[in-house]
């Protein structure tokens, strides 16, 4: 099937895409809307800007997909690979990404308000200035993300995991103690030179109960 089918039977009615293998093809700028595209093969394509709200992408492929300005407002997309995915201002306001791949994928700016995070591998992502009021990061590997100035008031945080600092004289326990629940925060030593533990409490960043 290539874009333009899809586009048509899409048109038509149809939802279901389960499991289509859809490599690089332009889908920007369109309504897919309630699709399901669950297990399938997307990697590489342009969904910039595309309407994919309450679409079902569980387990889908999407690996270097573009995908910035894209509103996936409550799209399913547990279980789904997004490495070095361009998520870019993207909205995925109650989106669930439980244990989700994101592996160094760009969410700057990204508005990740109530998302279901849990298990996420986010490890290397970048989410400077995203918003992630509310979400539910238990569990998640957050080691070596950038997240300055991000948002993350009222997150929960329980055993995620994050790099140490590498840079500061703090150790990742004592820059993370004014935060709820930052007993459960599991702090490795540092892998790489990208702001990470720190953080959650320093600069532009807004972590649980700060404003």
């Amino acid at each position: 099937m290539d874009a333009e089918e899809l586009i048509t039977k899409y048109v038509a009615g149809e939802r279901d895409f389960t499991a289509i293998l859809l490599c690089e093809a332009n889908l920007s700028r369109i309504d897919l809307s309630g699709a399901n595209f669950s297990e399938a093969i997307l990697s590489l394509t342009n969904m910039s800007g595309t309407n994919l709200s309450n679409a079902n992408m569980r387990k889908a492929k999407l690996n270097v997909a573009r995908l910035s300005g894209a509103n996936l407002h409550k799209a399913n997309l547990s279980g789904a690979i997004l490495n070095v995915a361009n998520l870019i201002r993207a909205d995925l306001r109650e989106a669930q990404l439980v244990e989700a791949t994101m592996i160094r994928s760009e969410l700057i700016r990204a508005n990740l308000s109530s998302a279901n995070l849990s298990g996420a591998n986010l490890s290397e992502a970048d989410l400077r200035e995203a918003t992630l009021r509310e979400a539910n990061l238990e569990q998640a590997d957050l080691s070596g993300a950038h997240l300055r100035g991000a948002s993350l008031t009222a997150a929960n945080l329980e055993r995620a995991t994050c790099t140490e600092p590498t840079s500061v004289g703090q150790t990742c326990e004592e820059s993370t103690s004014a935060m709820p629940n930052s007993d459960k925060l599991i702090c490795l030593k540092p892998t790489s030179a990208a702001l990470t533990c720190e953080a959650l409490i320093s600069g532009g960043l807004t972590s649980a109960g700060r404003t």
